[in-house]
C-alpha cells in the first residue's frame, strides 16, 4: 500500500494535521498504537504506525518511550522503523 503524497509547497496544514492524515491513510482501519501494544507474533512484513518511537532511524530497531509517530514493520525477528 502506497502512502499518500503530501504537498511540499503551499501546504498550510500543521504537522499534527498532516500526521493525522498519514495515520488514517496508512493504517486504514487501524489506529496508531504505542510500541508496547504491537502484536507479539505478527506476520513477516506486517506494518503499523506507532505513536511513541524514541530517536527513530530508518531501518533501525524500534524503541518505544519517545514521542515520534513513525511507520514500523516486522522483519521476522524485531520491529524496525521504516
Amino acid at each position: 500500500m502506497a502512502l499518500p503524497a503530501l504537498a511540499t509547497t503551499a501546504d498550510q496544514r500543521t504537522i499534527s494535521e498532516r500526521t493525522n492524515v498519514l495515520i488514517r491513510d496508512y493504517n486504514g482501519r487501524r489506529s496508531a498504537v504505542p510500541a508496547a501494544t504491537l502484536p507479539a507474533s505478527p506476520a513477516v512484513g506486517e506494518r503499523w504506525l506507532v505513536t511513541d518511537a524514541a530517536a527513530p532511524t530508518f531501518g533501525g530497531a524500534l524503541t518505544g518511550g519517545g514521542s515520534a509517530v513513525v511507520p514500523v514493520y516486522w522483519d521476522g525477528i524485531i520491529w524496525r522503523t521504516g
